[in-house]
C-alpha cells in the first residue's frame, strides 16, 4: 500500500475540527502526562495503539484527537503494536490504574501477536475501560484476534475493501457515536461487517456505507462494558483523503465507551414462559450517567415496540412491574432506552425471543373484534404526564401511530411496524422524540393501518 506524508491533509481537517485540548504523543512510554480536564466532565487518557509504518501519522492522529476533544482528553498518547519492533500486547490494569479509559486500536501492518493484543483489549474492557477498533483490526490479514474478537468485538472478521466510500443510512441517529455525524467520505481501505451480520445481539449497527451494505460503525454494549468498530482507517495519509466528520465521529465513540451512557436488559432476555395478564418484573443495568428511561414491549420480535412506561429519573432499584397483555405469543421481547444529560440515548433488548401465554380467561361475547378498524379517545385527555393510546385492529395490518403538533410537525412515532389482530394499546409520555417534555397546548394522535386513517385530539396540560 503506497502512503504519503500526513501534514498537507490533517492540516486542513485540524483547522476546522480543533477546539481546545492537550495532547502526550510518547510512543511507548506507558506513562501519562495528564493536563488538568476542563469542563464540568472528568477528563480521561486515550491510548492509540498502532502498527502504523510511519510512527508520524500515529502522533498526527493522537494530536488532532486531542485538539478536538473540547479538554475531554486529559492525554493521548501512543503505542506500537506493529509486527517489527512493536509491543505484543500492554499492561491494561497499569493503563487503566493511570487513568486511561479509551483505547483506540488500528492495523496497517501485522500487529506483533495478534492473540496477546487481542486479550490486552478484552482485560482493559473487563477492568472499566472502552475500545475502538478501526481499519483494519476486523481484516483478514491484519486481524486482532483473542478474547477481543471473540467476546467484544462488533465486528466479525472480513475482508477489506480497496474502493472509496461514503456514509448511507444512519440507523441510530441519537447515539451518541454518531452526534454531529453528517456526512462522511473515505478514498480507500475500507473494512465492516455485512449490516445484519454483527458478532452478537448486543452489538448495533449505527451507520453504513452507500453502496455496500456494510457498517461504517457498529457498538457492542453489554451491563457497562463497551467497544466500537469503525470500519474506515482514522488517519487521512492515503493517496485518497477523507472527508465529512470522521474525526468527530473517532472522538464521540472514544467518549462513549469512556464515560457515555449504557443499559442492559437482564430479565426478560429470552426462553421465559409467562402468562398473560400475570405480573413480572423487567429489570436492566445501566451505567449512573443514564438520568431517565423508557421502557417497551413487542409481540413481534422487534419488528414494531408498544411503550410501557417512561421514567423521569432511574427507579431504585431498576425493575418496572409489568402486567403482562393477554395477547399469545412466541415472540415477545422488551427494550430499555436510557438517555445521558447531553441527550445521547442508547438501547438495549432481550436477546432472544420469550413467550407470552394465553391467560386461559374465557373472554365475554362483548369483547369480541368489531368488524372494522378503530383508534378510540386517548385517556386521560386532557393528559399532564402522558396518555394511553387504544386501537383494535380486526385483522393484523401495518400500523403507524404518530403524535403532531398543531402546526402538523411530526413530535414523536409511537408505533412504525406489523402486528398482529387484537385490541391493542400504546402510551404516550407527552415528550418529544429527544424526550424533552412538549410544551402545553393541542396535539393530534393520527392512527394509520391498512387504508383507514383516523385522527384523535390530545390537549396537554402542565
Amino acid at each position: 500500500m503506497s502512503k504519503i506524508a500526513t501534514s498537507a491533509i490533517l492540516i486542513p481537517v485540524i483547522a476546522l475540527l480543533s477546539t481546545a485540548g492537550f495532547a502526550s504523543a510518547d510512543s511507548n512510554s506507558g506513562g501519562s502526562r495528564f493536563a488538568p480536564g476542563k469542563g464540568a466532565r472528568p477528563s480521561f487518557g486515550v491510548k492509540v495503539c498502532h502498527a502504523a509504518p510511519v510512527p508520524a501519522h500515529a502522533e498526527s492522529l493522537a494530536q488532532m484527537l486531542a485538539d478536538s476533544s473540547g479538554g475531554r482528553f486529559a492525554a493521548v498518547d501512543t503505542y506500537d503494536i506493529g509486527y517489527s519492533g512493536g509491543h505484543a500486547a500492554f499492561p491494561a490494569s497499569e493503563w487503566y490504574g493511570l487513568g486511561y479509559r479509551a483505547i483506540l486500536v488500528f492495523s496497517d501492518l501485522s500487529p506483533e501477536d495478534s492473540v496477546a493484543l487481542g486479550d490486552s483489549l478484552a482485560r482493559f474492557i473487563e477492568l472499566g475501560g472502552g475500545v475502538v477498533e478501526a481499519v483494519f483490526s476486523d481484516a483478514t490479514d491484519w486481524l486482532i484476534g483473542g478474547t477481543w474478537r471473540s467476546t467484544y468485538a462488533p465486528f466479525p472478521v472480513m475482508p477489506q475493501s480497496n474502493t472509496e466510500g461514503f456514509m448511507g443510512t444512519v440507523f441510530q441517529p441519537f447515539h451518541p457515536v454518531m452526534a454531529g455525524v453528517s456526512e462522511l467520505y473515505v478514498g480507500c481501505y475500507r473494512t465492516g461487517s455485512r449490516t445484519g451480520a454483527l458478532r452478537s445481539p448486543n452489538c448495533a449497527t449505527l451507520s453504513e456505507w452507500t453502496d455496500s451494505s456494510r457498517c461504517l460503525a457498529a457498538s457492542f454494549d453489554s451491563a457497562g462494558r463497551r467497544a466500537v468498530s469503525l470500519g474506515m482507517c482514522p488517519v487521512s495519509y492515503w493517496e485518497t483523503s477523507a472527508t465529512g466528520q470522521w474525526c468527530r465521529m473517532i472522538v464521540n465513540a472514544l467518549n462513549w465507551v469512556a464515560v457515555g451512557p449504557s443499559v442492559g436488559v437482564t430479565s426478560p432476555n429470552g426462553g421465559e414462559s409467562w402468562r398473560g395478564g400475570t405480573v413480572h418484573d423487567i429489570t436492566w443495568t445501566q451505567t449512573d450517567n443514564g438520568v431517565r428511561d423508557s421502557i417497551y414491549y413487542s409481540t413481534d420480535a422487534g419488528a414494531s415496540w408498544t411503550g410501557l412506561a417512561y421514567l423521569d429519573t432511574p427507579p431504585v432499584p431498576l425493575q418496572y412491574a409489568w402486567t403482562l397483555p393477554d395477547t399469545p405469543t412466541a415472540q415477545a421481547r422488551v427494550k430499555v432506552v436510557t438517555w445521558d444529560e447531553d441527550g445521547g440515548r442508547v438501547e438495549d433488548r432481550s436477546d432472544a425471543d420469550f413467550t407470552i401465554a394465553s391467560s386461559g380467561i374465557v373472554q365475554p361475547e362483548k369483547s369480541v373484534l368489531p368488524a372494522g378498524l378503530v383508534l378510540y379517545q386517548p385517556s386521560p385527555n386532557p393528559l399532564a404526564s402522558g396518555a394511553a393510546v387504544r386501537y383494535v385492529l380486526p385483522r393484523p395490518a401495518q400500523v403507524e401511530l404518530r403524535i403532531y403538533n398543531a402546526a402538523g410537525t411530526l413530535v414523536r412515532p409511537l408505533v412504525d411496524g406489523h402486528q398482529p389482530a387484537g385490541n391493542r394499546s400504546a402510551y404516550w409520555d407527552g415528550r418529544d422524540d429527544l424526550g424533552r417534555p412538549v410544551a402545553p397546548g393541542v396535539y393530534y394522535c393520527r392512527f394509520r393501518a391498512a387504508d383507514f386513517t383516523a385522527v384523535q385530539k390530545l390537549v396537554v396540560q402542565r
